[in-house]
């Protein structure tokens, strides 16, 4: 008979001698049990937990990733991240998508909410249904959302990933300062009343909050994630330095109070004085909640269980830290993994890729296809792209833009090029609009540790993102690292803001005349491209190098352009390449316009067409701001190509490779 496998063979032997040395003796075998199912998620991560607390160290991070960002004196701005796992029959199978619940429990009514359904290119699934249930199955209100289907270029262990972000303000003076916890403090779960609708679940237990938040009985309260329970009231002990003492009767409903079981998540914490029991059942009973008194707060930092007035488990809290104190004896440094990268067939090149570009929008259009639904808030969304938004629900200074990065499939042929590129996409998106960044919100899914190759891909992931996050200088609202079997999958979300006064950039050209002009040095690499996946069928060799010092200067020159009013439109150049950044360009413009480009480089067609060069920009300007932006760019040190001009003729021509009508190519993109 095969042993049962327990929390405690995840434990090293340095742990165990950690956890030993916490308690002063020798745990029982019922506490090594639920020391180690708390901290199973770390346990599993090890190699990802050492690494941001070592990059974390590295970089004097002394903030938590709580969501919440000052804009300016008087607003502040809230910015999660979620994830779920979707099943090809449209099931929840995984909520780990708080990103909305935080919002609402805080008390803001969010703004925006972005989501990208990441789905297994041979899955026959309807993405557009998925995403958009996923969206919109929180019934809280007032709220727009925005989203996209990309399609993963691995299988993902045949798994739908969403990923979400949700933002929304308030005044700093709306956001209640915590209150002081005292022992004997009376904790409470409180969740939906078995007689509500499920779909009415969120609703209710979010309304409950505004209505007893401002009593002087409540004190704090807080949302149990996708962790569970256990997992959560610990953290909030070590967060507020206290101890408690939880009742567990021995039923199925008790057991929760120990299990962090991940579908116990979504249910509220809520911590009030004592002597007011029947205050909180009555709100509760208000909205059709049920609430049960769990524990209360001691005077001392222990964390005890009782069972029938007997203690079972007693043990010193922060003996709960113990993977962090362990890992002080341990730092992982794989040797280089050598992934088993195939390299790009080599395809004749043509002379005219008419049809080729066709297929290629088609299918871009196809994958990136866009939701917008919502009431009553919809004017909070002034513009929507295909991987952001323009926020403005007109009590802020200055207009917000969410973007998201639109290039995380390089990760899958080189982990730690792919995480420093989608921190820069991201950023570039912002850019391209005006606005400097604020915050970024990371969601990364990483493969489990047991495998070598699976920790190196993820610390590899994170160490890259690391790099752009450090150099480019940003701030992080907020970071999820989940982990599921031999899956990898990322997101990133980055709000910037405005300069006070200049309007929002768009992506459309807007006059005769004006030129075309390229920032950065095009140098046509096809691997991971858009073009080799959806054309070929192929998905192999060196994704693009990216420099983020270049990266970095090209932020500089476009946010500067912008802001004196020398550029007239700028778009990022991904997915596609070149030519489809500037279609892209020509067909959110005017109509009736048309773009003329003669662009000479030593490369191939398809490499000058298709191309998917990191930290490219399409721009346009007038003729005559061409000498004074010109100086901007040599003064930052930023190479300024210009391949073409704007045209009223209704043609796009490229050399003599396309060729196409404004109004075909509006087609094509579905405008």
């Amino acid at each position: 008979m095969k042993k049962k496998i327990t929390y405690t063979d995840l434990l090293t032997d340095t742990e165990r001698n950690v956890i030993q040395k916490y308690l002063g003796r020798v745990p029982t075998e019922l506490e090594l049990e639920y020391i180690a199912m708390i901290r199973a998620e770390q346990l599993r991560g090890r190699p990802y937990l050492e690494t941001v607390i070592r990059l974390d160290h590295g970089a004097k991070r002394d903030y938590k990733f709580d969501g919440q960002i000052k804009i300016n004196e008087t607003d502040t701005m809230l910015f999660y991240g979620g994830t779920q796992v979707i099943s090809s029959h449209g099931r929840l199978v995984l909520d780990r998508n708080y990103a909305l619940r935080n919002q609402v429990a805080n008390g803001v009514v969010p703004a925006a909410l972005v989501g990208t359904l990441i789905t297994p290119g041979d899955r026959k699934i309807n993405c557009r249904n998925i995403l958009k249930r996923a969206l919109q199955n929180h019934k809280v209100g007032r709220w727009k959302v925005r989203g996209e289907v990309a399609t993963s270029p691995t299988k993902n262990n045949g798994e739908n990933l969403n990923h979400v972000f949700s933002i929304g303000f308030t005044k700093q003076e709306a956001l209640l300062p915590k209150r002081e916890l005292k022992p004997g403090t009376l904790v409470f779960v409180v969740e939906s009343n078995a007689n509500a609708q499920k779909a009415d679940y969120d609703s209710l237990l979010l309304s409950l909050i505004p209505d007893i938040e401002t009593r002087p009985w409540f004190f704090d309260k807080m949302l149990i994630d996708w962790r569970g329970l256990g997992t959560n009231i610990v953290d909030f002990l070590l967060e507020n330095q206290t101890g408690i003492t939880l009742y567990y009767d021995g039923s199925d409903e008790g057991d929760s109070v120990i299990v962090p079981r991940w579908h116990l998540a979504g249910k509220l914490l809520v911590f009030i004085q004592p002597g007011f029991e029947h205050e909180l059942k009555d709100h509760c009973t208000e909205w059709d909640l049920d609430c049960k008194k769990i524990g209360c707060l001691r005077n001392d930092q222990q964390f005890i269980i009782e069972s029938n007035s007997q203690v079972v488990i007693s043990v010193p809290v922060d003996v709960f830290d113990f993977p962090k104190r362990a890992l002080q004896h341990q730092i992982y440094t794989p040797e280089h993994q050598q992934s088993d990268k195939k390299s790009l067939p080599v395809v004749k090149d043509k002379n005219n890729y008419n049809k080729t570009f066709a297929t290629l929008i088609t299918r871009l259009t196809e994958e990136n296809a866009i939701l917008i639904s919502g009431r009553k808030r919809a004017d909070a969304i002034t513009d929507v792209w295909e991987h952001g938004v323009v926020i403005d629900d007109g009590q802020m200074d200055t207009p917000l833009i969410m973007a998201q990065a639109d290039n995380v499939y390089f990760c899958h042929l080189d982990p730690r090029v792919g995480g420093r590129l989608a921190i820069s996409n991201a950023i570039r998106q912002l850019a391209c609009r005006g606005a400097k960044p604020l915050a970024i919100a990371l969601q990364n899914v990483l493969p489990l540790t047991d495998d070598p190759f699976a920790s190196w891909q993820g610390m590899e992931i994170l160490q890259g993102q690391e790099e752009a996050i450090r150099l480019l200088e940003l701030t992080i609202a907020s970071r999820e690292i989940h982990l599921r079997d031999r899956v990898i999958s990322l997101q990133v979300s980055a709000v910037g803001a405005m300069q006070h006064g200049v309007s929002p950039m768009t992506t459309g050209f807007k006059q005769k005349g004006d030129f075309i002009s390229i920032l950065g040095s095009h140098r046509g690499e096809l691997g991971g491209s858009a073009y080799y996946r959806l054309i070929h069928n192929v998905f192999a060799g060196t994704p693009p190098a990216g420099d983020l010092r270049m990266d970095e200067r090209i932020l500089e020159v476009v946010l500067q352009g912008i802001r004196s009013g020398l550029i007239k439109s700028a778009t990022n150049v991904s997915q596609g390449g070149l030519v489809t950044a500037i279609a892209r360009s020509l067909v959110s413009g005017s109509e009736g316009l048309g773009a003329r480009i003669y662009f000479s480089r030593k490369l191939r067609n398809d490499e000058l067409l298709f191309g998917e060069t990191q930290g490219l920009v399409v721009i346009s300007l007038g003729e005559e701001d061409i000498m004074e932006f010109e100086r901007i760019c040599m003064t930052i040190g930023v190479p300024s190509t210009t391949i073409g001009r704007v045209t009223d003729d209704g043609k796009f021509t490229v050399n003599e490779l396309i060729n196409f009508k404004s109004t075909e190519l509006r087609t094509l993109f579905g405008v």
